[in-house]
């Protein structure tokens, strides 16, 4: 497989697929998707 070629993510927080470049790390589809994980990790801290 190539370096730079795309391969399927899941998003992490509502587990849509779609294609990415990065590797290794959790992805989301979208800015809004991020936020929300972020939220929620954040009052999970808090408890």
């Amino acid at each position: 497989m190539e370096e730079n070629s795309r391969i399927i993510k899941i998003c992490g927080w509502c587990g849509i697929t779609f294609y990415s470049f990065n590797r290794g790390e959790i992805e989301y589809c979208c800015e809004e998707c991020k936020q929300k994980a972020i939220r929620s990790k954040e009052r999970e801290r808090n408890k």
